[in-house]
């Protein structure tokens, strides 16, 4: 509601002495005064319609953005499965195919270099440890059972075979590895036996 108070005031405070007139005028200015134009605002049902539409939206983004979240945690989960079971098997492959000899003890297979040692204990069935150098990489990979093999047939000490299977993903994966002596080599492990 619009009203000429500044009209009202300016004739106050010319007339200090007819204050009763003034404060008169004010109320009858402020009470029947002439409405000459609108303020622009919101109703209250365009400003309920556009909170409603707003919590709306909220919803849908935050409801998009946790569905993201989890898809990608079930992706890097997946690719930290798969890179670390990957990373192992090189890793076994490497070692398996540039040691002079393989030998297990119990549930350690220990890959004999000139200058070193590297073992892979199978001993945890979460994981599998791989040592070299004092330096132990582990590898969260669950071992459901592995066999160490010399010539098909379960191995003494010296290994020429190496399985064991693990699950990834839901599937079971049975990798296997297997060293390639010489002849000269296989001599020798047949003069060590008797």
């Amino acid at each position: 509601m619009y009203c000429e108070l500044k009209n009202c005031l300016k004739y106050r405070f010319n007339n200090p002495s007819g204050c009763a007139g003034t404060i008169k005028t004010l109320c009858r200015c402020a009470i029947g005064g002439t409405l000459k134009g609108r303020l622009p605002a919101f109703t209250t049902m365009e400003l309920s319609v556009v909170m409603l539409m707003s919590g709306i939206i909220a919803g849908l983004a935050y409801g998009g953005y946790t569905l993201f979240t989890k898809q990608m945690y079930t992706y890097s989960k997946a690719t930290n499965e798969a890179f670390e079971t990957h990373h192992l098997v090189q890793l076994m492959k490497r070692d398996v195919d540039g040691c002079m000899l393989l030998t297990q003890n119990e549930s350690v297979l220990e890959c004999v270099y000139p200058n070193s040692i590297t073992y892979y204990s199978f001993q945890n069935t979460n994981y599998i440890l791989r040592t070299q150098a004092a330096i132990t990489d582990t590898f969260k990979l669950p071992v459901n059972e592995f066999s160490f093999l010399f010539q098909g047939e379960k191995a003494g000490n010296t290994v020429d075979e190496i399985r064991f299977s693990s699950e990834y993903r839901k599937m079971k994966v049975t990798p296997v590895f297997k060293k390639h002596y010489s002849n000269k080599q296989y001599m020798e492990f047949e003069m060590r036996t008797y």
